[in-house]
């Protein structure tokens, strides 16, 4: 329990709410006035600790971050997706531009691993991918299905790809008929994973790609009073943050427990700019089998 007054009150008053989670740096001093000897803590420095992480992670201190705070160290040496050398934009996409959706889909039936769907718009100028929004969830099928679609109808997208593998045409199936039964028409298509290169020499192939064409949300934070009918901002929900998180850790060397999230943004880049390996089997559903 710590008592601010005067100066240090007014200084710190904006972070002293309930329910904050605070970075509060200081140090230990004898007490100022008095002939008393106690110690006590001096208040120099207070902040919200979500503010810490996105700052540590823009100065490219994300293992620093993992092991202070989260308890989860990891070594640096062989991270393939460091956040400082990603791309970041703050939200608001460039003005006088046109831009199409490029979607796609990395399937998960729970387990540990996740459905990964990065929602990308891509400039048609300069070929840039803005990451808008991104689904990044370890739950059932009952549950990922539903918020597959349900994020589809939120940005009005009506073409995505899912990777035809690990039974990755039947959640497109599924994905289908639960648009058919919302009535929402959106073109659902699967594409084999290249069949010449294992899943984490596909993410590498695509490293220079995504470092110089991908550009990802920053933790700025908008009003929804800043949306207008010209201009959309766009924020980092959780599940973009967790995705992020996932990314960052992933390593070229040694093994991955996870690589949803890096799968996924290769996926993203080969649809946006061509396949690597030049794969060009496709599968498009056809809804009139379903009945849409």
């Amino acid at each position: 329990e710590f008592a601010l007054f005067g100066k240090d009150y007014e200084k710190f008053r904006p972070q002293l709410y309930v329910n904050y989670f605070l970075f509060v740096k200081g140090k230990v001093q004898p007490r100022p006035y008095g002939d008393n000897p106690e110690l006590e803590f001096k208040i120099q420095h207070m902040m919200q600790l979500n503010e810490v992480r996105d700052k540590m992670i823009k100065a490219g201190n994300e293992a620093e971050w993992m092991a202070k705070f989260q308890q989860a160290p990891y070594v640096r040496e062989g991270l393939l997706f460091p956040a400082d050398e990603l791309r970041w934009f703050n939200g608001v996409l460039p003005p006088d531009h046109s831009y199409n959706f490029v979607v796609v889909c990395d399937v998960a039936f729970g387990g540990g691993d996740s459905v990964s769907m990065p929602i990308g718009l891509q400039n048609i100028d300069s070929g840039e991918v803005y990451v808008v929004d991104w689904l990044f969830n370890s739950g059932s099928v009952t549950v990922t299905i539903p918020a597959v679609v349900d994020m589809l109808m939120k940005h009005g997208v009506k073409d995505i790809t899912f990777e035809r593998n690990n039974g990755g045409l039947m959640y497109a199936q599924r994905v289908q008929e639960e648009l058919q039964r919302r009535n929402y028409v959106c073109a659902c298509s699967t594409r084999p994973a290249p069949n010449n290169i294992d899943k984490a020499g596909k993410i590498k192939a695509y490293e220079g790609i995504i470092k110089s064409k991908l550009i990802f949300l920053d933790g700025t934070k908008h009003n929804a009073e800043e949306n207008d009918e010209e201009i959309t901002v766009y924020n980092r929900g959780a599940e973009y943050e967790r995705a992020l998180r996932e990314l960052h850790m992933f390593v070229s060397i040694g093994k991955n427990d996870h690589d949803d999230s890096a799968d996924s943004i290769a996926q993203l880049a080969a649809k946006a700019f061509g396949d690597i390996n030049s794969v060009s089997e496709v599968d498009v559903l056809d809804r009139r089998m379903i009945g849409f």
